[in-house]
């Protein structure tokens, strides 16, 4: 086993334990919790790999619980390596300021997702201040159906400040299937302001969305090259609804249909 080089080891247990992105950012169903690894058990076979393996559990991770982000800041502050092997994070809740100085040690972030899952006693204190510590490529939109609050109105702000400003390097904006809001003035003018060049949702929520004034000032975006819709049976429909709504041919020409999620690696 010891003559076996860490690049070919690496190499295995990368097969064996990372989650494909797309499964890992997909959620179809409220509260459904993916992890970033498998075969986690793998690790135990020795030390060496115990050392070679452990960046790869912590690729994507998923934080719902301050206690989680209270024991995951420990562990990267003493193997500061694994935080920098941290590419995908989704966020769930409310936090504290417990999340700042996690965020601090995961420099290499390219792809966020928020679950506006907040609760009106919930702190948002660390979330609103770490969220413009990141510049991710691909945003990720989640859960947001949950009751109106200050709290969560305050998360929303933050995130639509960095939409528009401060995440210079994004890319790629992916709404979940489950995201049920409408597209509001606000969030379309965060949109339309971003760097994004490329918007994806479920195509029933596009059915949705453009019977409303809001999706014409995003899709009118100049840096806006594609809009994606997930659900190609639903094509027609949705060029209808273009052509009754009197959207120009460029921006029409924007809209793909795939059937189902596709994997966001930059």
């Amino acid at each position: 086993m010891d003559n076996i080089p860490e690049e070919l080891i690496r190499e295995i247990l990368s097969h064996n334990i990372l989650t494909q992105r797309s499964a890992f950012f997909h959620l179809e169903t409220l509260g459904e919790q993916t992890s970033g690894a498998r075969n986690a058990h793998l690790l135990r076979v020795c030390k060496r790999w115990l050392r070679v393996g452990t960046p790869l559990l912590y690729t994507l991770l998923w934080l719902s619980k301050p206690a989680h982000a209270t024991t995951v800041a420990e562990l990267f502050r003493a193997h500061p390596h694994v935080g920098r092997a941290v590419r995908g994070l989704q966020l769930q809740g409310g936090f504290g300021r417990e999340l700042v100085p996690l965020a601090r040690l995961m420099p290499n972030i390219d792809a966020v997702c928020v679950h506006l899952e907040i609760a009106g006693k919930q702190s948002v204190t660390g979330i609103t201040k770490a969220l413009p510590l990141f510049n991710p490529a691909t945003l990720y939109i989640g859960v947001t159906h949950y009751r109106d609050n200050a709290k969560k109105r305050a998360v929303w702000a933050t995130l639509r400040a960095c939409i528009a400003e401060t995440w210079t390097t994004l890319r790629l904006v992916r709404f979940s299937d489950i995201h049920c809001e409408r597209i509001t003035h606000e969030l379309a003018d965060a949109l339309a302001k971003s760097s994004a060049e490329e918007l994806e949702c479920d195509a029933m929520n596009m059915i949705r969305w453009l019977r409303d004034d809001p999706i014409k000032r995003i899709i009118a975006a100049p840096r806006l090259e594609r809009v994606v819709c997930r659900g190609a049976s639903d094509e027609e429909t949705i060029r209808s609804i273009l052509r009754a709504r009197s959207f120009s041919q460029t921006e029409a020409k924007k809209f793909r249909f795939v059937h189902g999620w596709q994997d966001d690696e930059v």
